[in-house]
């Protein structure tokens, strides 16, 4: 049987998704500025470098997971 051929990597300019499961701060409302803010401030202390943060994608009928769009 003839194997399938590797899925080549993506390239480097392709930007990166990181998903968070249960974010701070607990039971946010990503609706409300606020805790948008203190996700904001959270993730990008994490990560270590803020510049490479651009966006944060929020899927409302999914209550406790944001990805975030970052570029490394």
């Amino acid at each position: 049987m003839v194997k399938r051929v590797k899925t080549p990597p993506p390239p480097d300019d392709e930007p990166k998704y990181y998903t968070v499961h249960q974010p701070y701060p607990i039971n946010a409302n990503m609706e409300m500025g606020q805790d948008r803010i203190a996700f904001a401030r959270w993730i990008a202390s994490i990560m270590g470098d803020s510049d490479s943060f651009f966006a944060i994608y929020h899927k409302p009928s999914v209550s406790d997971i944001v990805a975030r769009q970052a570029t490394l």
